[in-house]
């Protein structure tokens, strides 16, 4: 008797261990549904939005998405949070810092700069596709 309950314990806790293995985080089944339903968008990143049951979804075409944990829902536009100053645009702020570090890391002898004449009042960076 001993030994059937040893082997039902131990088969127990492999299939336990099985299921845990199993389980996909909510940025795996984020990413295979928008996958399944949309095979052109391949997802870079999905991380929780702070506090909120929402992912905040980045693509690789650098478009930001908004999905619930079980990836059945998605928006697709700015998410704003209220606060005592007013809306805070939440997808800019996070568009502008990563803008702002892939600005920081272009070095000077890559660039093309004209500089005016008298004292400096602005800068102002363009881009171009070519």
């Amino acid at each position: 008797m001993l030994k059937i309950f040893k082997g039902v314990v131990v088969s127990a806790l492999v299939l336990a261990s099985a299921m845990a293995c199993a389980e996909e985080t909510p940025e795996e089944v984020i990413a295979k549904a928008l996958q399944a339903a949309q095979p052109n968008l391949i997802v870079l990143s999905a991380v929780p939005v702070d506090g909120q049951s929402l992912y905040e979804v980045e693509l690789t075409s650098g478009e930001i998405l908004y999905s619930t944990a079980d990836g059945k829902f998605f928006v697709y536009g700015s998410l704003f949070q209220a606060t005592d100053k007013g809306l805070e645009n939440l997808t800019a702020k996070r568009t502008d810092t990563k803008r702002l570090s892939l600005l920081g890391a272009l070095k000077n002898e890559d660039l093309v700069v004209y500089s005016g004449k008298g004292e400096e009042k602005a800068v102002i960076s363009v881009f171009t596709d070519c």
